[in-house]
């Protein structure tokens, strides 16, 4: 039962990071999928780290605090998905595509990147 409060205190801190963050990146005039893209690319590499660092052990209760609770609710796959439907609801095409596609790249560059950093450093 002390996983389950962990992973929703995790969670909880994770969204309102990336709820803060969001807001933030408007208030500087900043379109709202730009943070969401950063937001989503920071998740990726820290749960690269994260991966690399536990190496297969991830049943440990910091490992799902850290990696199931903050950074699931910190990045967003739904918004991202909502944010391509909008640009293309607003025909901005080549913007939903490039972001669609950039978010995807990066995020599985940046997690292979963590996960291999982290394997080197701790070897």
């Amino acid at each position: 039962m002390i996983t389950v409060i962990l992973i929703a205190l995790g969670g909880a801190i994770g969204s309102v990071a990336r709820y803060g963050i969001g807001r933030l990146a408007q208030s500087r005039g900043f379109r709202p999928y730009l943070a969401t893209w950063v937001i989503n690319a920071i998740g990726s590499l820290l749960i690269g780290l994260l991966a690399g660092v536990y190496d297969h052990d991830t049943h440990k209760t910091s490992y799902l605090f850290l990696a199931v609770g903050v950074l699931g609710g910190f990045t967003t796959f739904s918004t991202y998905m909502v944010q391509i439907v909008n640009l293309a609801r607003q025909r901005s095409y080549r913007e939903a595509s490039r972001y669609g596609a950039g978010t995807l790249a990066v995020g599985i560059l940046l997690a292979a990147l963590g996960y291999v950093v982290a394997l080197r450093c701790l070897n």
